[in-house]
């Protein structure tokens, strides 16, 4: 038994010291995404507005043809998400073998940068190199959004938005030790979630919660209005090519994407409330309503005037609803909510019978949302206040999602930052455990010398 611990102990003293430990995990994971790309055949490209809009600005330079390939401009998404896919499709061919394989090899190289990224914010709060290597090996290794990160996220910006958003918890939590905050830094700090906003507007809304903290807790309030209105100037000076390039084509001022109605509208409505197959449900919500799923609501979009004015018909029909039918309209978004942070197993595949695989999926899910909220509670309780930095983008991330259905691509920005909250509260109850387990011997040692 000695001779086991021994073992055990060494080889846990190797992983957490040794060099190699995180070149090995990503090699590990690598070739394991690179054998389920081929064994799901998911070489080709996944069918989405985003991807018809980048072979689109491939093509002909112009982002058009997100619901139809009908040559039409539109704001459904950014300039900045399609920009790196229409690049490489437009050197190696679109939709091409060679394209998609280095928009995988990409995709998965961001992936491991905001592992290093989360590393270093663990470091910086506290966490042991032993916790850290533990929690990108198991985000890494258990591979539970694997069809995403290998296919969906080749073009669509869900792991570059992930990537800077850490990016922005790392500069804060730097900046929290800092001895003073200078006004280059929050300048600085500004420019990157200005540029999150462009690339992903919902997912800005987490990173300036991080620096709501960081004003509150390093900065006097005499400075508040001086770093409002740089981070506010920063906001218009980004977004200003793209609300002018809105305008000319649609006639109105758009500071982010238009299609905010459209998905508000596709998760608030009465046959949301209680369905008895949600996953159908939904499915059926998404082909009467959304044009890119369905011709008839292409061409009720064509009728009303086109995709921004579909949109705001759409969002005002959901609004209307929600303000006659109050208690339903609350009821429904508590359970988005609800899902956003705890996926039921329909929302992994939309099918109305799900697997035991999306079974399993959900149930981990939910697993690691439970510890981490746990942790978070622990280490608040015992006044570890760097902890609200995360707790800041895990209660905010919620928000732009609270009336459109979540999806599980929704919450993949907390999903790595879940696993790193739950493995540090774990390995930090495991020594708590195990100190107190020798406690007890070490009484009796001293007893018996």
């Amino acid at each position: 038994m000695e001779q086991r611990n021994g073992v055990a102990t060494r080889l846990i003293g190797w992983f957490a010291t040794s060099p190699w430990t995180i070149p090995l995990i990503f090699a590990a994971s690598a070739l394991m995404r690179i054998l389920w790309v081929f064994k799901a055949r998911t070489t080709g490209p996944l069918l989405s507005e985003i991807h018809q809009v980048t072979a689109t600005l491939a093509r002909t330079g112009v982002i058009a043809n997100a619901y139809h390939m009908d040559g039409i401009p539109t704001t459904h998404v950014g300039f900045v998400a399609p920009a790196l896919g229409a690049a490489v499709y437009r050197l190696f061919g679109i939709d091409s073998l060679p394209s998609e394989m280095i928009l995988f090899g990409l995709a998965t190289a961001i992936l491991f940068g905001t592992m290093l990224l989360l590393d270093r914010c663990f470091a910086l709060l506290g966490e042991t190199q032993l916790m850290r290597r533990l929690a990108i090996a198991l985000f890494l290794l258990v591979p539970v959004n694997i069809n995403m990160e290998t296919q969906d996220f080749r073009i669509r910006e869900g792991n570059e938005a992930c990537f800077v958003l850490m990016g922005v918890l790392l500069a804060a939590l730097t900046l929290d030790r800092a001895r003073e905050i200078r006004w280059r830094d929050v300048i600085g700090l500004g420019a990157l979630a200005a540029f999150l906003f462009l690339l992903s507007p919902a997912v800005a809304v987490p990173a300036y919660a991080v620096c709501g903290v960081l004003a509150l807790r390093r900065m006097p309030l005499r400075r508040w209005p001086g770093m409002v209105g740089i981070a506010a100037g920063l906001l218009v000076l980004f977004s200003l090519p793209w609300a002018i390039r809105n305008h000319d084509i649609t006639g109105k001022w758009l500071w982010s994407r238009g299609n905010a109605g459209l998905e508000l509208g596709v998760g608030t409505y009465a046959e949301g409330v209680s369905p008895a197959d949600p996953g159908l449900t939904f499915r059926h919500r998404l082909q009467s309503v959304h044009p890119f799923q369905s011709k008839e609501a292409y061409e009720r979009m064509q009728a009303v005037g086109g995709e921004v004015a579909y949109a705001e018909v759409m969002g005002q029909e959901a609004t209307a609803w929600a303000r006659a039918h109050p208690m339903l309209a609350a009821k429904l978004w508590l359970r988005h909510v609800g899902q956003f942070y705890m996926p039921p197993p329909w929302l992994w595949s939309l099918a109305g019978h799900p697997g035991h695989a999306d079974v399993g999926r959900s149930a981990y899910a939910a697993l690691f949302v439970l510890l981490a909220a746990a942790t978070l509670i622990a280490f608040l309780w015992r006044r570890r206040w760097l902890y609200l930095y995360p707790l800041a983008i895990i209660m905010t991330a919620v928000i732009p999602y609270i009336g459109p259905q979540p999806r599980t691509r929704y919450r993949y920005i907390i999903t790595a930052l879940l696993i790193f909250l739950a493995v540090a509260g774990t390995v930090r109850a495991a020594r708590w455990l195990a100190a107190r387990h020798r406690r007890p011997k070490d009484v009796a040692a001293a007893s018996l010398g």
